[in-house]
């Protein structure tokens, strides 16, 4: 029975069951806020607003492909800019925390910005690897460095091998990114297989940032 049962009907209540209820709910509220930090302030409103019903009319197969995507899920979307990947992404890692998980989102070019600068000997970027929900945001937008390279090849192959929920998305096919992140046909070739070895899903509509031209 929740709280405001028992103090609607005037109940009693078990006081372990409501320091339970509350801690769970502390815990669930602090998930959410650090998800919430790690999104960049336009983006935090797509945690609270619904994507846009064209979008998931238009995209059946990723909507599908997220509703049945599990904590262990590795999702890859794929799409030009302003179709709805983020969003979708965003959403997705609201229902998993909800669920109990937290999340991360990660912007590639900040990212390579910070692993920059922890080469350089400043702070060290945020782990790809401890969250349980990772949101890794347009891969392919910026060929890494070959620091940037180690690391991004190592929290596919972590993620993946520790079955963490991982979507990742970008303007680029699977086939496409790997060239485009590696000139080494076996390395280009190793990202592909990881990026594969999930779920790829493309999606398709106009842009629907604000502002776009339609």
């Amino acid at each position: 029975m929740s709280l405001y049962a028992c103090i609607e009907r005037d109940t009693p209540c078990d006081p372990n069951e409501i320091d339970r209820r509350v801690e769970a709910g502390i815990a669930a509220q602090q998930r959410m806020d650090a998800f919430l930090a790690s999104l960049p302030p336009r983006y935090r409103r797509y945690a609270t607003t619904p994507v846009a019903p064209e979008v998931l009319a238009t995209n059946t197969k990723a909507r599908a492909a997220l509703q049945a995507m599990t904590p262990q899920g590795f999702l890859y979307l794929t799409g030009d800019p302003g179709v709805g990947k983020t969003h979708l992404a965003v959403r997705q890692a609201v229902n998993l925390i909800r669920e109990g998980f937290s999340a991360q989102f990660v912007d590639e070019v900040e990212y390579f910005e910070r692993v920059f600068a922890e080469f350089g000997g400043g702070r060290p970027a945020p782990s790809l690897i401890a969250p349980d929900v990772l949101i890794y945001d347009d891969l392919g937008k910026q060929k890494p460095s070959d620091f940037a390279l180690q690391k991004l090849y190592h929290m596919l192959e972590m993620r993946w091998s520790h079955e963490k929920a991982t979507i990742i998305t970008s303007n680029l096919t699977p086939q496409a990114v790997g060239p485009r992140i590696s000139d080494d046909p076996a390395v280009a070739a190793s990202i592909v297989s990881r990026l594969m070895a999930g779920q790829a899903v493309g999606l398709r509509g106009a842009d629907n940032r604000p502002g776009s031209a339609v």
